[in-house]
């Protein structure tokens, strides 16, 4: 089940360190004699730290020395280390908070996605690496911290490390944004074919409830650029209201002008409630069938009368692996696609915490949640107060986790 609000830590932060330093004592003690004779160093410095860390110059760093059956581990920088990593804070971050574990597969693509979004040599790696007989000690260190490791709660360091400072503020003033090219196009491959087969188990339905149905579905919710694009309309604590997988012939739209508030009175509230995603599972030119949004259409704080808002609304094109994000409150609508084939989306809807979702999180499988960071539980509904009351009145210990996180 989820990580205990107590042990969740920041990455590279003191108690981050002091987590490593227990875990790796544990894996060498473990190992024993097989370790004799090891002697090897190990450093990571990561500049561009959040400020507050407090680490000098904003650089974290930390390093472990292995003597055999021995282990010291410190913050900060030794020269003479064997072994260097060294990069941007933010560009090792979404790695440190991904498990690994005998997934191949989900580990592959961890490492070819940071290597799409922060670039082939964002990360040194300098020295000797360790010998064979260390990797399980160093693998274990990994998958103990990660799902303990929870986001950069910084989230104005966040958006601007990830370069989402414009997007941020276009979301905000035209109600819509695209993050261009935020998957690469072998995850976008995957993505869409796993889809379809989930499609296909239901078919002619769409396919629902994705969280639960491939660990590449819990990877596209925690997209770590559309996380922080989520927060920023839906605030801290937001939910994962919806992962829906869609296929739609060529043809007339079934789906006209339309906010995503689908049941909430007008005038809408101040505050954005909810914001949807849709991914471009292929390049989103006028033929395909795009999404149009009506932009400012959020402030209007009401859905579209009959025939309101087309001659006012442009298409989203956008190259294939992009995401395009919405205020809930923007008018939009589905255009006619007449291009040969099928249009097929990944719609992933984040609401404020206190909301309702259309998806439930109840009986989801432990694995999942035990394989990710702690922002899965968060989406999952698992942090907040809400559906937690007992006999003995609400969950206070939630009620003041969420009180002091989330109220932002």
């Amino acid at each position: 089940m989820p990580v205990d609000f107590a042990d969740r830590i920041e990455f590279a932060s003191d108690a981050w360190v002091d987590a490593a330093r227990e875990s790796l004592e544990r894996a060498v003690a473990e190992a024993g004699s097989a370790l004799d004779g090891i002697r090897f160093s190990l450093c990571e410095s990561y500049t561009d730290a959040p400020p507050h860390l407090a680490r000098p110059g904003n650089l974290a760093a930390w390093h472990a020395r292995f003597d055999g059956a021995s282990v010291s581990v410190g913050a900060g920088i030794i020269d003479d280390a064997d072994f260097r990593i060294h990069g941007p804070y933010s560009a090792v971050l979404p790695l440190s908070r991904t498990v690994y574990g005998s997934d191949t597969r989900a580990s592959v693509r961890a490492q070819r996605e940071n290597v799409h979004r922060a670039g082939r040599d964002a990360i040194e790696f300098i020295g000797q690496p360790p010998a064979p007989v260390l990797m399980p000690v160093l693998a274990r260190l990994h998958d103990d911290l990660a799902p303990r490791t929870v986001d950069n709660p910084d989230l104005a360091h966040r958006l601007d490390r990830q370069g989402l400072t414009g997007n941020s503020k276009e979301l905000l003033e035209q109600g819509y944004t695209v993050l261009e090219r935020a998957v690469s196009d072998g995850f976008v491959d995957e993505l869409r074919a796993t889809i379809l087969e989930r499609i296909d188990e239901h078919a002619p339905r769409p396919a629902a409830m994705l969280l639960e149905r491939g660990r590449i579905f819990e990877e596209a919710a925690l997209q770590p650029q559309l996380m922080s694009l989520a927060e920023v309309l839906c605030g801290k604590g937001f939910l994962l209201a919806q992962l829906l997988g869609q296929r739609k012939p060529a043809g007339v739209p079934l789906i006209p002008m339309h906010s995503d508030y689908n049941l909430m009175r007008e005038p809408f509230p101040e505050h954005p409630q909810q914001c949807t995603a849709c991914w471009a599972l292929e390049d989103w030119a006028l033929e395909v069938g795009p999404t149009r949004v009506v932009p400012g259409s959020q402030r209007k704080r009401r859905h579209p009368g009959p025939e309101e808002g087309g001659d006012e609304s442009i298409a989203i094109e956008m190259p294939k692996g992009s995401i395009a994000i919405w205020d809930g409150a923007t008018w939009h609508a589905q255009s006619e696609r007449t291009a040969p084939g099928e249009r097929v989306t990944l719609h992933s809807t984040y609401s404020r915490m206190t909301l309702r979702t259309y998806d439930s999180y109840r009986d989801i499988d432990p694995a999942i949640l035990d394989r990710n960071p702690p922002e899965l539980a968060t989406l999952a509904g698992f942090d907040d107060v809400f559906e937690k009351n007992t006999y003995a009145g609400p969950d206070f210990r939630r009620l003041r986790h969420a009180s002091k996180l989330f109220r932002t």
